[in-house]
């Protein structure tokens, strides 16, 4: 059974978890800014989601243990994994496309076009291509598309 917790709500270790994902050179590889996240400025980015009602994110567990985040800024959905764990990319998926289409009726994504791992992901589960440009590739899903 898939478990969301809100950032808001991490206790101390579950934030220096996340944040230690974060910087993981396997994960930040795949993000838009790659910079190394000061403690800090991580603390400020949790804060500040108490007040952007348009941005969600979630800690996702999965029979108690923490897999990966997903998120969900209005209809744009993003996700990465607990870098120690294979295999959890559907299930985080699987999250976010759940909560996400209960509020919106499309969900978009971008992702680099070298990341063919996550493209054959969400091709798998649904979601179509709508553009490329500029290294990256667009997709959406809609809830008649959805394979999850």
């Amino acid at each position: 059974m898939l478990e969301l917790k809100n950032f808001i709500d991490l206790d101390e270790n579950e934030q220096k978890m996340v944040l230690q994902w974060r910087n993981d050179p396997n994960i930040k590889k795949w993000m838009v800014s790659q910079e190394i996240i000061s403690l800090e400025d991580h603390m400020k980015f949790i804060k500040n989601l108490s007040f952007n009602k348009n941005t969600l994110w979630f800690l996702v567990k999965k029979d108690n243990q923490p897999i990966g985040v997903i998120n969900l800024k209005e209809n744009e959905i993003g996700l990465f994994k607990n870098p120690s764990l294979q295999g959890v990319g559907t299930d985080l998926l699987k999250a976010i496309i759940d909560y996400g289409l209960k509020l919106y009726d499309t969900l978009r994504l971008e992702v680099f076009n070298t990341n063919t791992k996550a493209i054959t992901l969400y091709k798998k589960h649904g979601f179509r291509i709508t553009k490329e440009e500029n290294g990256k590739i667009y997709m959406e899903l809609k809830d008649e598309n959805r394979k999850l």
